[in-house]
């Protein structure tokens, strides 16, 4: 949904808005000054006239901007509604996410991480836990926010936003862990067990990751989009939320 097109006679030029003024008011004045001098049909007609071409100036230069808020504001309450909408599905997946940090229920990748880094040669691996904590608790927020505000098109496209960083985080540090554990299994191959069981949850994961970005595209199609010009003239298309940049865990 892009933003209502503004066609070229829809914002008023100041200049001949003020002539027109100017103008509309000279005339008047004059009605008023030879008024008692006209007969008095000619009083009725002039001033029935004056009377509606001053409504017709009102109404040029008022009813443009009044009608770009109206349609401004009739926008907002359909977002406010897919807001609401999509409250359910984005909630789903800050669940899922959550359930991903609870490693020691082994139904996640990070339990056999978690066992990988156990192992003597690979025990030198980065610390998931500061991460997992990190996520689990603002997962936790996240799931109750709705709890405490109001959902609208600003409070959603907040919480997506931050839960997508608060993804790509933990994404990240997951990598990261995963990247390295593959150096070390160049010297020392990982143990047949927690190879399988990490790429088996492994495929698990991608699939929340594809199906949370097409979760956030989607809404990127709904809720109105921005063009605006970046530095050097070249232009952009601004979205209600941050694309997901994910990079997909490699096997083991």
């Amino acid at each position: 949904m892009s933003e209502p097109a503004t066609s070229r006679d829809e914002g008023r030029s100041i200049p001949v808005g003020i002539g027109t003024a100017i103008l509309l008011f000279g005339f008047i004045l004059q009605f008023f000054s030879v008024r008692q001098s006209l007969p008095v049909e000619i009083q009725i007609v002039s001033a029935v006239f004056v009377g509606f071409t001053a409504f017709l100036f009102v109404v040029w230069v008022w009813y443009p901007p009044i009608v770009h808020y109206w349609g401004r504001k009739r926008l907002a309450g359909q977002e406010d509604g897919i807001s609401r909408e999509s409250l359910g599905t984005f909630q789903s997946y800050v669940e899922c996410l959550r359930t991903i940090c609870m490693g020691q229920g082994m139904v996640t990748m990070l339990y056999p991480l978690q066992n990988l880094k156990s192992q003597n040669e690979f025990s030198k691996l980065p610390d998931l836990n500061p991460w997992i904590y990190f996520t689990q608790s603002l997962t936790m927020q996240l799931a109750g926010l709705f709890n405490r505000v109001e959902v609208t098109k600003m409070t959603f496209t907040w919480a997506v936003d931050t839960f997508t960083y608060v993804l790509s985080i933990f994404n990240d540090s997951v990598n990261r862990l995963v990247n390295e554990a593959r150096l070390i299994a160049e010297q020392k191959p990982v143990p047949r067990a927690i190879r399988e069981d990490y790429n088996t949850h492994r495929q698990t994961y991608i699939r929340f990751l594809d199906d949370y970005s097409s979760f956030v595209d989607g809404l990127n199609k709904k809720f109105r989009t921005r063009e605006i010009t970046l530095p050097g003239g070249q232009p952009y298309t601004e979205t209600a939320l941050r694309p997901v940049y994910a990079e997909k865990p490699k096997e083991l």
